[in-house]
């Protein structure tokens, strides 16, 4: 019996299948759940020092000029670290207002135009 050479297979990225564009954030915005990671206009990736499970939560981002305070519902946690944990959460239904408000942070505040072009270039 002869053995074949094992081929190492073809790595495809997988297909991006969110909603809406997530942007990588930097700066001074402060936030009532942890440290913002992403941001986007449905919904955010927050790294916190708490243990959120699943619900409605209370959030409030800003950066002194501006400030979104609105409900969030929780999508999904995951324990990093004995002390971080990572969250993303989506905005239940936002007013035309707190949606202006995460498009001026989002435009002040972004590192990377989209999470994706930081993949490519790591």
């Amino acid at each position: 019996m002869s053995r074949q050479p094992i081929h190492a297979a073809k790595i495809f990225e997988p297909v991006d299948s969110r909603r809406s564009r997530r942007f990588l954030m930097g700066g001074s915005i402060a936030c009532n759940m942890g440290k913002i990671v992403n941001l986007s206009t449905e919904g955010a990736l927050i790294v916190s020092r708490m243990t959120y499970m699943t619900g409605s939560v209370p959030l409030s981002i800003g950066d002194g000029s501006t400030q979104l305070c609105c409900i969030a519902q929780i999508v999904r946690t995951r324990r990093v670290s004995s002390a971080r944990h990572v969250c993303a959460v989506s905005f239940a239904e936002l007013s035309s207002e707190q949606a202006d408000a995460v498009k001026r942070l989002i435009a002040t505040h972004r590192i990377v135009s989209d999470v994706r072009a930081f993949r490519e270039a790591a």
